[in-house]
């Protein structure tokens, strides 16, 4: 049985008597670039946020110099006064979406839509995926017909399940037309895009969208 969401901390719980400075929309959608992309980078953060390359790169190097971002290899991550201050940030933009059922309901249908279809459909598809050329695959009829059936019709539920959150916030309504973008290209024949965790896959672009709205709502599933 799918049991009620539960509020958690978001990153950093914050700290009612600590005052810390407002991230511009910039600095804000940076920071929370990063921290729902696995493996953030400067191309790959910009894509997520919709911003120039360049003002991307600037934020960061911005970020990192106020210690709020911390180089890792070619990656980074956020340090401790950075998740503060998001988690600080979430707090004010997002209060409304903590209080309002409309949300809370949408985020546990969306979880349900995850851990019932989703996640299965995506381990049912990487066996099948294993040393096998894409070349070879990507005509054939039985992966045109699992992509097309059953991912498009969870990308479908995803899309009108979060309908609320787009009306309310536009970076989740350019999330979902990502996920329907990596949905095409894999319905096209680029099969790499289901997923492929190197590209902006279904499976990639999933993982982003559902952090973003878990950090946005403050709300997880306990786990067994």
């Amino acid at each position: 049985m799918h049991e009620p969401h539960t509020r958690r901390r978001s990153p950093g719980d914050p700290d009612p008597g600590r005052t810390s400075r407002r991230l511009t929309d910039i600095e804000f959608e940076v920071l929370n670039g990063v921290a729902i992309c696995r493996v953030p980078d400067v191309a790959t953060v910009a894509e997520v946020v919709g911003l120039r390359e360049d003002v991307v790169a600037s934020a960061i190097r911005s970020a990192i110099d106020r210690g709020e971002l911390t180089r890792v290899r070619r990656s980074m991550m956020i340090s401790t006064s950075g998740r503060d201050l998001l988690s600080d940030e979430y707090l004010r933009r997002y209060n409304s979406f903590r209080e309002n059922a409309k949300f809370t309901e949408a985020f546990d249908h969306l979880e349900a839509i995850n851990e019932s279809q989703l996640e299965p459909a995506i381990s049912d598809w990487q066996p099948t995926r294993a040393d096998v050329p894409q070349a070879e695959r990507s005509d054939d009829p039985v992966e045109v017909a699992t992509i097309t059936d059953r991912f498009g019709a969870i990308v479908d539920q995803v899309e009108r399940t979060l309908e609320p959150f787009c009306e309310a916030e536009p970076r989740i309504r350019r999330s979902c037309k990502r996920l329907r973008i990596a949905l095409e290209r894999a319905c096209a024949g680029e099969r790499d895009y289901v997923t492929g965790s190197w590209i902006p896959s279904v499976a990639t672009v999933w993982s982003q969208l559902r952090t973003d709205v878990l950090l946005l709502t403050a709300l997880d599933r306990p786990r067994p």
